[in-house]
């Protein structure tokens, strides 16, 4: 079954970026040792935004459909709202005779 994304995930990667990002920022590369966990720490820290960026897309997703979905429904009520109090008249400039 296919993990459904929530904002606990979104969360939860940010953490991981965050915490890995400033063990970059604090590195102590004076050794051997800590160069390498640095780097690690790096590496670990870009990975992370790269799986926040597609958890992003990947909640924002359906959240846009249904948002659209509602403005669409938003819209149709409106027309028929409107398609009820005005009808088919027209209104506007006609380039043919001038003001209808």
């Amino acid at each position: 079954m296919k993990h459904l994304v929530t904002m606990q995930d979104v969360r939860d990667i940010a953490e991981a970026a965050e915490r890995h990002a400033a063990a970059w920022e604090n590195r102590d590369t004076s050794t051997a040792t800590g160069e390498a966990e640095a780097f690690d720490h790096l590496a670990h820290a870009v990975g992370a935004l790269e799986r926040l960026t597609s958890t992003a897309d990947a909640l924002r997703g359906p959240l846009a459909e249904a948002l659209v979905a509602h403005q669409t429904d938003n819209a149709d009520t409106l027309t028929a709202v409107w398609d009820e109090a005005v009808g088919d008249r027209e209104y506007g400039f006609d380039p043919e005779g001038g003001v209808q």
